[in-house]
């Protein structure tokens, strides 16, 4: 028999934040702030970036 390997919630939420070059905060889906259709929002130190493509 195979046996399935759970899913790890933690690890799913994580590759879901978003990192914010300046000062390293991981944002949140719930967090985040759209400026335009390419740049966002930091929360914590309001700076503007384009979030790298993984």
């Amino acid at each position: 028999m195979v046996s399935k390997q759970k899913i790890n919630r933690e690890k799913v939420l994580a590759a879901l934040n978003t990192s914010c070059p300046k000062c390293g905060y991981a944002i949140p889906p719930a967090e985040i702030r759209r400026i335009d259709f390419e740049r966002m929002e930091c929360p914590r130190c309001g700076e503007k970036f384009t979030p790298k493509k993984v």
